[in-house]
């Protein structure tokens, strides 16, 4: 007698059977799974800039040859856009031609930096306004003077710095404060949103560190990513084919 196992491993070698208008809705089914066989796709390229996207686009017709479709821009994310295909063929898919992803190193949110890190990154890091003139006046005191002392209700932070021999300096430490980090691509303004910004003593209370926290819930996602659609319509405002949607 066959066991079930060698009558299962018999069906797997045959061919799969179509069954079509099938009741009650008329649907087709198949005897066993089956994987569709995708057309093949081009590798897309790969840029950095906005500028190089739409540098592509305007170029397209010379680089690739006249296309009978239109291209998509799809701004996907803040830090990300993508050249695709309308659906084609009968598999209904999508090309990518082109892929743009901004290349940066993030600001360390929420991590506690020793001030001369934390004054760099600020300065490297940041569109620079009034706003981190007087963050850097704070703690640039705090890294000139031997000692610092202090006080914090939970929202504002008073700082007592040792001026010399004479006597105490006290500044109150911004906070919130509204700034604009390099997060986006450059061609674009860099959107602004609140931070909560912190300091204090290492345990030791021989070191001040410093802290930035992200208080907006990421609406600034948003923000990039209108704006980087704002620049793409302007740029390729001479190309009708092209669809940008984000």
């Amino acid at each position: 007698m066959l066991d079930k196992t060698f009558i299962e491993k018999i069906e797997d070698l045959s061919d799969p059977k179509i069954f079509k208008d099938v009741y009650p809705r008329g649907q087709a089914y198949s005897s066993k799974p089956l994987v569709m066989v995708k057309a093949p796709e081009a590798e897309p390229l790969e840029v950095s800039s906005l500028e190089a996207l739409a540098s592509y686009v305007m170029r397209s017709e010379d680089v690739d040859g006249p296309s009978e479709t239109n291209l998509i821009v799809h701004v996907s994310k803040h830090d990300r856009v993508d050249i695709v295909s309308p659906l084609f063929y009968s598999t209904r898919q999508r090309e990518t031609l082109v892929k743009c992803r901004m290349v940066h190193t993030p600001f360390p949110f929420g991590e506690e930096m020793s001030v001369e890190k934390f004054v760099i990154a600020l300065q490297a890091m940041f569109v620079q306004d009034e706003t981190t003139a007087e963050i850097l006046r704070v703690v640039g005191n705090l890294k000139a003077e031997a000692s610092a002392t202090m006080a914090d209700d939970g929202t504002t932070q008073v700082v007592t710095t040792k001026k010399g021999v004479a006597g105490l300096t006290r500044t109150s430490v911004p906070n919130p404060v509204t700034l604009r980090p390099y997060r986006t691509f450059l061609e674009v303004e860099q959107p602004a949103s609140r931070f909560v910004f912190r300091m204090k003593m290492s345990d030791d209370m021989a070191l001040v560190k410093c802290s930035l926290h992200e208080a907006d819930g990421g609406m600034w996602k948003n923000t990039a990513m209108a704006s980087i659609k704002m620049w793409l319509e302007s740029a390729l405002s001479g190309k009708p084919s092209v669809i940008i949607i984000g």
